[in-house]
């Protein structure tokens, strides 16, 4: 049984960071995944370094020769030839890596297959990270879909989206993700958190993209400070609302109480010094960070979408908000509207709603009742640190991911 992974490793992401520690986790078994580069990037240099010290190389699809006529192509103003030819090499090459190395099963992270993606005499198994709501359920994607055998999903959010919206009815698997190791092998607190003399802090951690929702927190930060809260907010993350976040920073009057982290490597020395952590996510297919802030005793408050549900241990794990802000309001907070999907999951209504954001005056009154008792709510994430520990490891991450890819191996 040879079954490679399908991941696209030119970006920096909670897909590829799971992936990594799946790897090295695999690696020290003595079973090296075979990694399969899909992008037409070489992988970051970040990555590259992870998986050769797992004794892994990556393989990724030749681009070379395309590339270089496209250039050409550019100066020719033949720019659209250049690149439908770059296209057709790189799918080739990516069809031949799977030809080349004898695969009797594909998993595709992230990513709709195409026929010639599907081993020969083999099965492929489309794992989406979120990949339901970010793609449009056309006939040609629908079809796509359907090459794979089987589906696994991260959450009950994804599996409903790709029945309800994409109509599959073949076999699907719920998977949840599992803590980095970085987060699990961190001691667990001897006692819950506490709030220091100093300022309150408030953290977010996610790529800067508009479904994420962070400008409702940025705006929810400015109402607790005029109430003589003295909270500041630590963003880690980039991405392309960065530009915009810091101008709703600027025009609030925040500048010296809003400080953008960039990426952050080290999430277990951020979360480390934050108060109260934050996801307002539009849209989640699962929602690692949250998870992660739970598991090191962190006090949590996360939009009721998508997989947030599925996030908590327990009822009450963590503050849960009902998005009530219309997709208009939320723009007029600053943010633009890029990527946002047609539909979203609530786990409160356990069906397919319309998307909407976090009002920052909700935010803002759940962080005051927070820090108002926040010895409460620190033993109630204590408690849940043990329990998200346990319940998402990555023993029994790897364990349940070994008896899907063996299904796909087997073609089953």
């Amino acid at each position: 049984m040879t079954v490679g992974h399908l991941i696209a490793l030119d970006d920096f992401g909670g897909l590829q960071t799971l992936f990594m520690s799946f790897a090295a986790y695999s690696s020290r078994d003595g079973e090296q995944p075979i990694t399969i580069n899909r992008a037409k990037r070489p992988p970051l240099d970040v990555f590259s370094a992870d998986l050769e010290r797992s004794g892994i190389a990556p393989i990724s699809p030749r681009s070379g020769i395309a590339a270089r006529f496209a250039k050409v192509a550019g100066k020719a103003k033949l720019e659209n030839l250049g690149q439908q030819l770059e296209n057709t090499e790189y799918r080739w090459s990516l069809e031949q890596i799977a030809r080349r190395e004898r695969l009797s099963g594909l998993i595709s992270w992230n990513a709709l297959p195409w026929k010639g993606l599907v081993p020969k005499n083999g099965s492929l198994a489309l794992y989406d990270h979120g990949l339901s709501s970010i793609q449009r359920p056309t006939r040609p994607n629908r079809e796509r879909m359907r090459l794979a055998s089987l589906v696994i999903c991260v959450s009950s959010a994804n599996e409903a989206l790709v029945r309800e919206r994409w109509g599959w009815e073949g076999e699907i698997h719920r998977l949840m993700n599992p803590l980095r190791s970085a987060i699990a092998d961190a001691p667990k607190r001897d006692t819950p958190k506490s709030l220091d003399d100093g300022p309150i802090i408030v953290g977010v951690a996610s790529r800067l993209m508009a479904f994420k929702g962070i400008v409702s927190v940025v705006h929810a930060i400015k109402h607790i400070r005029d109430k003589g809260y003295d909270a500041k907010l630590r963003i880690a993350g980039d991405g392309p609302e960065l530009k915009n976040l810091q101008t709703a920073t600027d025009k609030l009057g925040l500048s010296e109480h809003v400080e953008f982290r960039g990426l952050v490597s080290d999430m277990r020395e951020f979360l480390a010094d934050i108060h109260i952590f934050v996801a307002a996510s539009i849209r989640e297919p699962f929602g690692l960070s949250p998870l992660e802030a739970l598991a090191l005793s962190t006090p949590t408050v996360v939009s009721a979408v998508d997989g947030h549900g599925d996030v908590l241990p327990f009822a009450g794990a963590a503050s849960m908000i009902e998005p009530t802000l219309s997709l208009e309001e939320y723009e007029k907070l600053g943010s633009s509207l890029t990527r946002i999907p047609e539909f979203v999951y609530s786990p409160t209504r356990q069906h397919l709603v319309l998307p909407r954001a976090l009002d920052p005056e909700a935010v803002a009154v759940e962080l005051r009742n927070i820090i108002d008792n926040y010895e409460v709510a620190a033993v109630r994430a204590w408690t849940a640190a043990a329990a998200v520990r346990d319940r998402n490891s990555m023993e029994t991450y790897v364990s349940d991911f070994r008896k899907l890819i063996a299904r796909v191996g087997a073609n089953v």
